[in-house]
């Protein structure tokens, strides 16, 4: 795993609130006029937070991208 810098440690909880929000607005608007700020505030963080965890938009795009291939995969395995 990568180098983190210190401070507090990522809340899970708030990463799956941020990728639940993101989908729901790409979903509903698309990537490119989905806002960061929008995101934040669907998840019930701020805006530091989602970059705190993902760094920008196109990372946070691949994280749910991710995790969505993720799910998928486990259901066809199941």
């Amino acid at each position: 795993e990568a180098q983190r810098a210190p401070g507090r440690p990522r809340d899970p909880a708030k990463q799956q609130a941020i990728l639940d929000a993101a989908k729901s607005i790409i979903l509903e608007v698309g990537l490119d006029a989905a806002a960061i700020e929008s995101i934040a505030a669907s998840a019930g963080v701020s805006k530091a937070t989602v970059y705190r965890h993902f760094g920008d938009k196109p990372a946070l795009f691949v994280a749910l991208v991710e995790r969505e291939t993720g799910r998928i995969l486990e259901e066809l395995s199941a």
